[in-house]
Parts: C-alpha cells; structure tokens; sequence
C-alpha cells in the first residue's frame, strides 16, 4: 500500500508540473490563476483564442534615401473605417506593432495613418503583416534646415 501511494502521489505531482509547466510557458498564468477553466481548457484544446499583431514595416518612399532607423519614435495610428482611433504605436527599428484582440469593433478593414506625414493606407483585417511606405521627404529636409 506504502508503494502505490507513492507512486500515485508521483504521478500527480508530475501531472500537476506538465500542466503547469506547459500552460506557463504559453503565457496562460499571467491574469488566469484564478480561473482554473480557462487554463484547463487551454491545456486539453478547447481554448481557441490566440493572439493577432499586425506587424507593420515602415519603408521609406524611392526618393528619400533614409536608414530603416529614421522613422523611430515616429507614432503610427491604426484607425476604424470611420476614422476613429482605435490604437497608437510608436515605431523601433524601422517596425511597429498593433495588438489585435484589443480591438473590440469587428471590421473588415483598418486605415493606418501617419499623423506626422500624413500617409495613410487601407489594410484588410485577417493580414498579420504589411509594408506601410512614409513619404516624409517634408520631415527631413526640416531637420536638415535646423542644423
């Protein structure tokens, strides 16, 4: 009897560790440990849900001869149909980043805009990753007058 119970409290424990080692690494705890569904449901594949980022890349137009790191700290707006504002990022290292699953209204189309240069673009809503071109040709020739 002393052998079995051992062996089944082993047993749970690394039961126990697999599932929580597997639900950790996919980010489940973090706001979840409190909701034991949620995270069972994620570990024996019930849970659908995954995160969506739209992944913009920020391309100079042809006639500015400009780094990939130009455009950093610059804001990108990703904007409904009917240009309200439904989120704001910033660019780093020639990228910004928008988090889907914060968008609540479900649209079929987003603009991204420029509030700096003006440039804007359609983009359809189950793209994950897109090229957003900046003409900022006005942004530099400023700066260059400054100096």
């Amino acid at each position: 009897m002393n052998h079995l119970s051992k062996y089944l409290g082993t047993l749970l424990i690394v039961i126990i560790f697999f599932i929580g080692g597997d639900i950790a690494v996919n980010g489940m705890w973090v706001g979840n440990l409190e909701n034991s569904n949620t995270i069972f449901n994620k570990k024996i594949g019930l849970d659908q849900s995954t995160n969506k980022f739209l992944q913009v890349k920020i391309v100079p137009s042809n006639n500015i001869k400009a780094s990939k790191y130009a455009f950093d700290g610059m804001h990108i707006q990703l904007l409904s149909d009917e240009y309200t504002v439904l989120q704001t990022a910033t660019i780093n290292n020639g990228y910004c980043q928008f988090n889907m699953n914060d968008v609540k209204k479900n649209l079929d189309k987003f603009i991204l805009i420029s509030p700096l240069t003006s440039d804007e673009m359609v983009v359809e809503k189950n793209i994950s990753f897109t090229s957003f071109v900046l003409d900022a040709s006005d942004l530099f020739i400023k700066q260059k007058s400054r100096k």
